[in-house]
Formats: C-alpha cells, sequence, structure tokens
C-alpha cells in the first residue's frame, strides 16, 4: 500500500474467559529518534507520523475507521478515555473504542459490552463471529482494519493488540493504544522478524 506523509512525500512501507493483557507501552515523549520512512527504507520501530492513505481505494466501512483512527493520533488521549475511566492496560480498550466510534461495535461475550479489555477475549471474539484468521493462512493477507492480536512469546510485543493501517508484504504498519512513544503510536516492523509472534488477526469490517 502507497502512504504519504502528511509533509506530503509519497512512500512505500509498509482464550475463553476474560483475561486483561499486559499492554507493553507507556507513555513517554515523542523524540528525534523516530522512524521517517521518507528517509529511512530499513529501520523498525516507531514512526515519526501517522501516514496519509488514499481514502479512494477504502471501503466505506474502512474509510469510517479511518477517520476515528486520524482523529485519535491528533487528539492524544490518555488510555481511561477508551477504557470507560478504568486504570488498567487499554491496548485492547483502544482497539474497542475505535470499532465503537467508527459505528462498528464488539460484543464482549462475557458482558455484552462494546469493550473487550483483555486479548485473549478479544480473539475469542472474533473467532466466534468467524473472522478471524491466522497470518499463515492461504489467501488471507493482512489490510487495514485489521486488528492484529500477538501471542506471549513476541519479543516485539508481548501480549498486546492494534490496528492494521499497511501492509505491503515487506511491513507490517499498525496503530495501537498504551504502547511507547506515546498514547496512541504508530509502528513498523518487517513481517519477516522473527520476534514479532502475530496470534492472528480478526477482520470485524464488513466488506
Amino acid at each position: 500500500m502507497w502512504f504519504a506523509r502528511r509533509v506530503g512525500a509519497l512512500v512505500l512501507v509498509g482464550g475463553l474467559t476474560l483475561v486483561l493483557a499486559g499492554c507493553p507501552g507507556s507513555l513517554g515523549s515523542r523524540g528525534p529518534k523516530c522512524i521517517d520512512p521518507a528517509r529511512d527504507t530499513v529501520s523498525q520501530g516507531w514512526m515519526c507520523d501517522l501516514p496519509a492513505v488514499d481514502t479512494t481505494t477504502l471501503t466505506t466501512a474502512q474509510r469510517s475507521l479511518w477517520s476515528t483512527l486520524d482523529q485519535a493520533y491528533a487528539d492524544q488521549q490518555p488510555g481511561t478515555v477508551y477504557s470507560q475511566g478504568k486504570s488498567e492496560a487499554w491496548c485492547a480498550d483502544f482497539v474497542s473504542w475505535v470499532y465503537n466510534e467508527a459505528g462498528y461495535p464488539f460484543s464482549n461475550p462475557n458482558s455484552g459490552s462494546w469493550r473487550i479489555p483483555g486479548t485473549f477475549t478479544l480473539a475469542e471474539y472474533f473467532q466466534t463471529q468467524h473472522v478471524f484468521h491466522s497470518p499463515g493462512e492461504t489467501g488471507f493477507t493482512p489490510r487495514l482494519g485489521d486488528v492484529a492480536i500477538y501471542t506471549n512469546e513476541s519479543l516485539v510485543w508481548t501480549q498486546h493488540t492494534n490496528i492494521v493501517i499497511g501492509y505491503d508484504g515487506t511491513w507490517l504498519v499498525t496503530i495501537g493504544g498504551n504502547q511507547s512513544h506515546g498514547a496512541v503510536t504508530v509502528y513498523r516492523h518487517r513481517w519477516d522478524n522473527p520476534d514479532l509472534h502475530v496470534r492472528g488477526f480478526g477482520r470485524p469490517l464488513p466488506g
């Protein structure tokens, strides 16, 4: 997928019970060591900015989700905004909030709420909805709006979840909450990174 940074340069970047995940991030200051894909085509890690997406290539559902993500990135709210005031690891809360705000709410299998605050329960929900895909599944390619869920073997994230905003066969680009360098941040990692350990992807959006 082709992305444009906001400055305009075009670049190619690419459980059955409720268990709260220990999302890895924490609020931190934004510094100069982020990755600018217009200048760095080889590094993995935190990106300097939210890539701009050609929304004419997106479905109606994807456009709604992207608009929500764009606003969340701009607002940089604390985790309690997404967790209904609860003090907890909030990566899955953020994912749930984004889909609810975009008009595609989840349904917590334990409570019925739109908010699913644990990665295991989130994976369970996607499985019961028949929208959970393994990374090596034939014919499956991650796309904008998919929900990535990582195993506890991941040396990149440990137990964590975030939202795919781009995949080009080499780079997996995601946005998530409770990640390092800010409240809501963007990361890219090589798809063949042996430390990534993606458990699977939820695809809750229609189309």
